[in-house]
């Protein structure tokens, strides 16, 4: 594999990532929230077990774009899911814990994994 891909493969999951957020919105209004959101999660925990079988260049680079699509979708509908769950006084409440926990992964997760 080239080593100048490296640096294009976050470039790439995000670009997919910005269709993973719009395209599954539109979804959700007819499907529901709660089921895109198992959808994308369970493709998201299925495609981290597939990603050691990437061995070439065009398995790398379709991961991404599966990943990101996905990855993407769960974050998008995630806040409608919870907005769904809540009473309007209470909305702030569980947006601001969901995301808290969030916040802690995604801080201390990529520091550990580089």
């Amino acid at each position: 594999m080239n080593k100048n891909l490296s640096s294009y493969l976050i470039s790439i999951l995000n670009a997919a990532g910005i269709f993973g957020r719009v395209l599954p919105n539109f979804l959700a209004d007819r499907m529901g929230n709660f089921n895109l959101v198992i959808v994308a999660s369970s493709w998201t925990a299925l495609l981290i077990f597939i990603w050691p079988s990437a061995t070439n260049t065009g398995g790398i680079i379709a991961f991404a774009i599966c990943y990101g699509f996905f990855s993407g979708a769960y974050i998008s509908l995630l806040p409608g899911c919870l907005t769904s769950l809540s009473r309007p006084g209470e909305l702030g409440v569980r947006m601001g814990l969901a995301w808290g926990v969030v916040a802690i992964a995604a801080l201390t997760g990529p520091p550990i994994a580089g």
